[in-house]
């Protein structure tokens, strides 16, 4: 039986990869009795959700997900985007942070949290992001062109090159 299980797993994460988000979404609901048993089913059930634009079921999925894996800033960050677009601004800004403290290092969480910063209209805090995006990844041109636009729209015109 736990064979059957974790070769239906399996297929689940092969179907998202794949983009068969619904056919993943199908797989993983029919061994949803083993969730906790299987690392890694409550992200692949959020992202499946997500995917397929349920976001409530999404944020239930990524609470237990995140629950079972509190170090995973990958979690964190995908989260945080998700809390974003439903508006929950707060508690994005607040994930996006925790993403940042696990691994500081990835240039695309400063860049999100960057972006999200822009979208309120907080354009200096934008610009402390992008430019720590940038000095992690100088190539990363979105970063770039991005802080370039906050600082005009906060009327810094000085790039920090």
């Amino acid at each position: 039986m736990d064979s059957l299980i974790n070769q239906r797993f399996r297929l689940s994460a092969k179907l998202y990869s794949s983009g068969h988000f619904q056919q993943a979404l199908s797989e993983l609901q029919s061994i949803n009795s083993w969730a906790d048993s299987l690392q890694g089913y409550w992200s692949i059930l959020a992202f499946c959700y997500q995917k397929l634009g349920q976001k409530d079921r999404s944020k239930v999925a990524f609470l237990r997900a995140i629950e079972s894996d509190k170090l995973n800033s990958e979690l964190y960050a995908q989260f945080a985007n998700l809390l974003a677009d439903i508006k929950d601004f707060a508690a994005a800004e607040s994930n996006y942070k925790i993403a940042i403290s696990l691994n500081s290092a990835n240039h695309v969480f400063h860049y999100n949290l960057g972006l999200f910063y822009f979208n309120q209209g907080l354009y200096l805090k934008a610009i402390e992001s992008l430019k720590r995006a940038n000095d992690i990844s100088p190539g990363h041109e979105n970063s770039f062109y991005l802080r370039v636009q906050a600082q005009a729209l906060a009327g810094d015109h000085e790039l920090y090159l």
